[in-house]
């Protein structure tokens, strides 16, 4: 039995350690190139929900996102009526990835009182906005009974959209 002696052994963990750590370092493949910000030329963008109520035992939540990571948005919600009326609701500025929800009970009190617990009360909201997509822009509504387990969602889509999955709704 042939034996190596232990500082041998030493020896040769220790030149070989030093030629691995000679050799190249390896190679790490580039790192991405950050290309900054899009230009920013906005244009006015719409995002609709198909329906709202504010008839009798019915309200509605509105819930707008921006949905831009470094960019402040001004969105206006715009309640369109079964009558083909559009009433502005107030202005919001949305801080970048900010989330709002507007009752809507308390927000036509002060632009459009006779909207609220009357029948008729109905119809689409858009939200506009300037941006350079309408994605730019989450918006949904949700109409509930009032004391009642009934909601309905409604999500917004970007109203210049050719998409086909926005070509009608279905409801019960």
């Amino acid at each position: 039995m042939f034996r190596i002696p232990l500082s041998v052994a030493i020896s040769c963990l220790l030149v070989c350690s030093y030629l691995l750590g000679q050799s190249q370092p390896p190679s790490h493949p580039d790192r991405p190139k950050r290309m900054g910000l899009v230009k920013w030329e906005p244009k006015t963008q719409e995002v609709a929900a198909s329906y709202w109520s504010l008839e009798p035992g019915w309200n509605t939540e509105l819930e707008i996102r921006n949905n831009l990571a470094e960019r402040e948005l001004k969105v206006t919600p715009i309640l369109r009526t079964a009558k083909g009326h559009e009433i502005a609701l107030a202005p919001i500025a949305l801080a970048s990835e900010q989330a709002v929800s507007i009752n809507l009970q308390e927000a036509v009190a002060q632009v459009a009182p006779e909207l609220a617990n009357r029948a008729g009360s109905f119809g689409s909201v858009a939200v506009r906005f300037s941006g350079l997509d309408g994605a730019n822009v989450f918006a949904a509504s949700m109409v509930h009974r009032e004391g009642h387990p009934i909601d309905f969602h409604f999500d917004g889509y970007d109203a210049a959209s050719n998409d086909s999955y926005y070509n009608g709704i279905e409801g019960i």
